[in-house]
């Protein structure tokens, strides 16, 4: 997804800069041209694992700090839509 949002940038950018004769690319072709010139990442399974690990720790220690500051100035500070805290 985030390389066909880059085409799409690209094909807008080349569009705009050459708009007296643009090249007749379209968005399928920009997106083949893309994968073939950047670099292919290594997929590390014990990175994502951690990335992962991290991630949910980070959030688990977030949660627990704003239950630990629970008091009601808090809460009613935070939008209504992003208040996952349910009243005692």
């Amino acid at each position: 997804m985030t390389l066909v949002i880059l085409a799409h940038f690209l094909h807008m950018r080349i569009k705009r800069r050459l708009a007296d004769n643009p090249p007749a690319l379209i968005l399928p072709q920009i997106v083949l041209l893309l994968r073939s010139v950047l670099p292919k990442p290594d997929f590390d399974v014990e990175f994502a694992l951690d990335i992962v690990r991290y991630r949910q720790r980070r959030n688990h220690q977030a949660h627990h700090s704003l239950i630990a500051n629970d008091d009601s100035n808090n809460l009613e500070q935070l939008p209504k839509s992003r208040c996952s805290i349910r009243d005692k």
